[in-house]
């Protein structure tokens, strides 16, 4: 049975408590004024939290402030400043909130330990992200897009959105606890679905950064989900020291990690870092390539494209981890959906002492809030920002962007382990289901991002499927419909 841990020593005090008295006194960044009590709270809850940043960078600048009750928000939203949070002075930072709403889910994983012991785990955890397992992983991942790809239908209709969630589902069981698509699999994705549901509603709810001030009262089935995750992981984790199961996977690279005193990771431990891994590879993947295929489909110049280079590098053959190099297109595809839409949209960090940041005194406990999405879609960075062009990713465009104009996966020393994952997983099912399937989007849907705390769209993508010749020429590319859902350069936050 896994048991909870106590709060390391070197974790840090909610928010509410590092509040500057002094604060009135200090410089301050321009900011929306508050003209009655909790006017910024509810306003935010109003128009939810990303359109409103966005207002927020589009009317003050660059950096801004934003007061949440008894909170400083600051918002930074240039390059320039992301690296100074996310790299440069990261030893004064902390995740703070964002970390304290999951913790009672993830515990001490990767995404919400802090300072030595994140720093510890990080390195225990970096061999199983070496070149040498990612390639090992890659052909789990082919296994696991041939299971998907056997359940499909020409002329079927699917919600891309629940496949690619499927699908990454299938690939996080195999490469983390070598776990075949079976009923246990199912219980613990629908447990998943539950947690990233909870997940979800708790950091896109702008009240969540005062509940992380107070104990958080999960619901009766935020209870059961995680019982039924602990109670699983915990078995898996039995199977593999028993050698049930191989060790060849995610799971089994971690059991025999030792840190350079030799020990390893306690169990307790593994389930955090597992279920963390768990949570993170399978959700943005899932995202991202759900607005890949969304975005291929409503203009057959991109899904020719890709059509043409996967012909010409495959052949008929199935794409492998060693034509990455040589599938350039896919990964400008998957890499303008990570710009355009990028899976998690908001960062948050917490000061650890009062500091200086441009030409501001940062009080104490003040809260950041990073979003790629601001700096994505910022024309000083990126020309024409409202249309996804793939072929913005020239050589030359990538060596003349600045490091922190482009951070899906965040920056720094917190950058995510299991960025160069994510990459592999991308490319190679864009090219792998390029090769067997046109998608076709079905007529009149309302497309757009969702409320919640990722850029999951806010409901189906419906696409009607067309079994193709792996040997087939690419299809034509006619201008785009006029009649196809959403329009290309257009902000997916306005309303049609």
């Amino acid at each position: 049975m896994i048991t909870k841990e106590k709060r390391p020593a070197d974790s840090i005090p909610a928010p509410s408590a590092w509040i500057s008295k002094s604060y009135q006194t200090l410089a301050a960044p321009p900011g929306p004024e508050e003209r009655f009590p909790f006017e910024q709270l509810f306003t935010l809850r109003t128009k939810k939290i990303l359109p409103y940043l966005r207002h927020v960078a589009r009317a003050y600048g660059d950096f801004a402030r934003i007061q949440l009750a008894q909170v400083w928000i600051y918002v930074a939203s240039h390059p320039d400043d992301v690296r100074e949070i996310l790299q440069s002075k990261h030893r004064s930072f902390v995740k703070g909130v964002g970390a304290d709403l999951v913790r009672d889910a993830l515990g001490y994983g990767l995404f919400s330990a802090e300072g030595e012991l994140h720093r510890r785990q990080q390195k225990l955890m970096q061999p199983a992200f070496r070149t040498e397992a990612i390639e090992r992983y890659a052909a789990m991942m082919l296994e696991c897009f041939d299971y998907s790809d056997a359940e499909w239908q020409d002329g079927q209709t699917i919600d891309v959105v629940e496949e690619m969630h499927r699908l990454t589902m299938n690939v996080a069981t195999r490469t983390l606890f070598n776990m075949p698509p079976d009923d246990r699999q199912k219980k613990l994705g629908h447990a998943l679905t539950v947690l990233l549901r909870g997940i979800a509603q708790r950091i896109s709810n702008p009240f969540g950064i005062l509940k992380a001030t107070l104990p958080i009262l999960p619901d009766r089935e935020w209870k059961e989900c995680l019982r039924i995750l602990d109670e699983q992981i915990g078995k898996i984790i039995d199977d593999h020291e028993a050698g049930v199961l191989p060790d060849d996977d995610l799971l089994g690279q971690l059991m025999s990690a030792t840190d350079d005193a030799g020990l390893k990771l306690s169990r307790k431990q593994l389930r955090d870092e597992t279920l963390t891994l768990f949570v993170a590879g399978h959700e943005t993947t899932a995202i991202a390539l759900s607005w890949a295929w969304y975005e291929a489909a409503r203009d057959p110049a991109i899904q020719a494209k890709l059509q043409e280079e996967v012909a010409r590098v495959c052949g008929g053959r199935t794409p492998a981890y060693s034509d990455l190099p040589q599938l350039r297109y896919c990964r400008r595809v998957f890499q303008e959906s990570l710009r355009y839409y990028p899976p998690i949209y908001l960062f948050l960090r917490q000061a650890l002492s009062t500091m200086q940041l441009r030409d501001y005194t940062i009080p104490k406990g003040s809260v950041f809030a990073i979003s790629p999405y601001l700096v994505h879609h910022d024309p000083r960075f990126y020309p024409n920002p409202e249309k996804f062009d793939p072929d913005r990713w020239s050589e030359d465009f990538e060596s003349q962007l600045h490091k922190f104009a482009y951070f899906p996966f965040s920056g720094g020393p917190r950058v995510c382990i299991g960025e160069r994952f994510a990459w592999c997983e991308g490319i190679l099912a864009l090219a792998w289901f390029t090769q067997r399937w046109d998608f076709e989007l079905a007529p009149y849907q309302d497309i757009r991002p969702g409320d919640g705390g990722t850029m999951r769209p806010a409901g189906a993508i419906e696409m009607i499927l067309r079994r193709r010749d792996a040997s087939s020429t690419p299809m034509s590319a006619p201008a785009p419909s006029a009649t196809s859902p959403g329009s290309p350069g257009k902000c997916p936050f306005t309303k049609a």
